[in-house]
Formats: C-alpha cells, structure tokens, sequence
C-alpha cells in the first residue's frame, strides 16, 4: 500500500522555483531518504507534504486522500507527524511540556502511555523530565524534537537532517532509534545530509539536484553510484 505518492509537485517562493515537478512515492513500512546538496529542495518537499507550504503545482496523496493545499492540522490528524530541521524545540518550556505538545491531538487518557513509551526510547530525557528545552545538549534537544515527534503516535514520520550539527556517536544513535521504531510498522521519510548513515538504514532513496530528482532506487543500489555520490551526497 501507497503511505504517500507526490506526482509533478512544484514549490515556489517567489520567482523562486524550489521543486520543479517532484515526483515520488513511499511504501507501508518503508525507510525512505531524501539526499542532496544544500539548496535541492528536500527540506521543502517535507514542509509541502506536511502543509507547512503550498504547493504551485502538482498532486500530494496520503493513503490515496488528495492532501495539497489542506492546512498542517488537517494532515497532522490524517497521522503525519514532522521533525523539522533545527528541531523546532520550545526552549523556555521543559521536557515534559515539549512533550505534552507533541500530543496534542491524543486523547488525554492515552497521553501519559505515550510520552512513556517515548522516554522508553530516549532515556537521557527521562532524567531531564523537568530541565528546560533550551539547556539541552545538541544531541538531546534532536531526541526531544523525535520523541515528541513520536508521542503523537504518527502513521507516517517526517524528519529534516536528524543527525545535523551531532558528533558521530550521537548521530548513529538517533539513527538506531530510527531503525527500532520503523520495526513497529512506522513508515519514514528522512531528509539527511550524512548519506552514508542514511543509506545503512534506509530502503530507498532518491536524489535531489536544483528541485528535481536526479535519480531513485533500492537504497543499496545508490550505495554503488559513485558518480552520484560524489556529485550530490558528499560521499568520497
């Protein structure tokens, strides 16, 4: 079954042409990465998906429900849930506040299960419960934005460069979480700059060159593609 299919999908701000007739499509249960340089339209692709921006052009289907042009609650509550790039954390509200947010459509009964399994995922947090957002380190302000993320118990996740800004250690272990939570049947897709973190985790992948899809495939076979990968992914 179809999570998401996006078919000739433009974004532009101004004269600015941000995706050029986007086409892409992401399966049940499927890690999905989108890799790029600086500048190729991945972020925005996330932020059309999730009603953050309009599109120009173009269809975005969620589970075959034509979703362009719904306003981001609507989406949210079809079971998408966003990570942004930069986290998009309350800095002046505590952990557990953060949280409280990230489910804000859940009923009030099942809230607290929730952000307890999260917790589960990301210990460090747990004793954090009462610190501030913004006192945060790198690394755990990245595991509140995908705990909170996951609180709103998402059908489909959406997550812009998770491992931005992170030493490798910490990067693999957002990378791992990832993994274990897609092992529950959750469907991902993930903008990311570290291409060869992404690839071992992923199924499939597509590249983005200057708002268009240079080229997809399994995610092992864009591994082999040096030339792309020299071009477009940082891989050397």
């Amino acid at each position: 079954m179809k999570v998401l299919e996006v078919k000739d999908l433009e974004v532009r701000y101004g004269g600015i042409r941000a995706l050029k007739g986007v086409s892409l499509s992401l399966e049940e249960g499927q890690i999905t990465v989108l890799l790029g340089a600086n500048g190729a339209g991945k972020s925005s692709l996330l932020k059309a998906i999730s009603g953050l921006v309009k599109p120009s052009a173009g269809s975005i289907q969620l589970w075959g429900q034509e979703t362009r042009g719904l306003p981001a609650y609507r989406i949210t509550g079809l079971g998408v849930a966003h990570a942004p790039e930069g986290r998009g954390m309350f800095a002046s509200l505590s952990v557990r506040e953060n949280l409280q947010l990230g489910g804000f459509l859940a009923p009030s009964t099942e809230l607290p299960t929730r952000i307890e399994e999260a917790l589960t995922l990301f210990p460090r947090l747990k004793e954090r419960y009462n610190q501030l957002a913004g006192s945060l380190s790198g690394g755990e302000q990245q595991m509140l934005a995908l705990a909170r993320a996951l609180v709103a118990k998402p059908r489909l996740l959406l997550l812009d460069e998770p491992s931005l800004g992170l030493a490798p250690i910490i990067s693999q272990e957002i990378f791992r979480t990832i993994r274990q939570v897609h092992q529950t049947g959750l469907s991902v897709l993930v903008v990311e700059q570290n291409a060869r973190l992404a690839l071992q985790v992923a199924d499939y992948a597509y590249v983005l060159k200057t708002g268009e899809v240079e080229t997809h495939g399994l995610a092992n076979d864009i591994k082999g593609l040096e030339q792309v990968g020299k071009a477009y992914l940082g891989v050397t």
